[in-house]
């Protein structure tokens, strides 16, 4: 038996199934990616510092750089709180990874890049 329902999505009445909440696919498409993007906000944005965080090392790299100081990475955007893994290293230094680049401090204060092999 058909009713005439309201979308779930746009409010538009309807006629259809009693157990159909939305009046077309693109309305239960565009509910559905909502909640996604609501439920992965966070995710979404720590992803998005990662990536800026990667793209800045890769620059670097491509420009021959491989080590340049704290607050001139600052100034380029660096977030140094987020990294996708940490391991101890040579010489007992704490080796920060992004993705395939891993980062450490120097002692005199710089930050030197290198790609993982």
């Amino acid at each position: 038996m058909e009713t005439k329902r309201h979308c779930k999505r746009c409010g538009e009445r309807f006629v259809g199934r009693s157990d159909k909440i939305f009046c077309c696919d693109s309305c239960r498409n565009d509910y559905h990616n909502h909640l996604r993007r609501e439920r992965n906000k966070g995710m979404n944005r720590v992803n998005r510092i990662l990536s800026r965080n990667r793209d800045i090392i890769r620059s670097l790299l491509s420009r021959g750089v491989k080590s340049i100081g704290t607050r001139e990475l600052n100034m380029l955007s660096f977030d140094f709180g987020h990294f996708t893994s940490m391991d101890k290293r040579f010489l007992g230094r704490t080796c920060y990874h992004i993705y395939e680049y891993y980062y450490y401090f120097s002692n005199n204060g710089e930050v030197h890049f290198t790609l993982k092999e």
